[in-house]
């Protein structure tokens, strides 16, 4: 038997050049907008830093990216809420055990008599651990109900 040996010649080639730059951060795109849009719909100041602390808090990474990405990449001139984060509810509450939490977080609210602000539908993006937080708040007696809600998310001004 005969054996055959064969050389394949390998190339390494190198890539010279400046590394790419990393995709700009929330706030970096926020502020970006805001220049763009000057007095036709521009966010407040803090609303970069506040939303990003806040969606941090509550939402799942994957839903902070998504709506932090629409709120920065809309039209001047739209609102905040109606496209981003009630779009965004309006997918997630699509799930019988997510539609359950929001109305269960929302009667509690309505019994206790105080704001819903902390149940409309955004409460179906909040993570796991937030969902965690407020069942037991929902089980606490109605005087108490709206504060611990308040501490589930401290860095959230709703």
């Amino acid at each position: 038997m005969k054996y055959v040996l064969l050389f394949v010649p390998t190339f390494l080639v190198l890539a010279c050049g400046d590394d790419p730059a990393p995709a700009p951060t929330y706030g970096e795109l926020c502020a970006t907008r805001n220049t763009e849009c000057g007095s036709n719909g521009a966010d407040k100041p803090d609303d970069c830093s506040q939303d990003l602390a806040c969606y941090t808090d509550i939402f799942t990474t994957e839903v902070r990216d998504q709506i932090l990405t629409c709120l920065s990449s809309r039209a001047c001139n739209e609102a905040r809420e109606s496209k981003c984060l009630r779009s965004a509810a309006n997918e997630a509450l699509k799930d019988k055990a997510t539609k359950e939490f929001v109305d269960k977080c929302d009667a509690r609210a309505t019994d206790c008599n105080f704001s819903d602000k902390y149940c409309q539908d955004e409460a179906a993006l909040f993570s796991n651990k937030i969902r965690v937080t407020y069942e037991g708040c929902f089980a606490r007696d109605c005087a108490e109900v709206e504060e611990c809600f308040k501490g589930a998310h401290p860095s959230c001004t709703f």
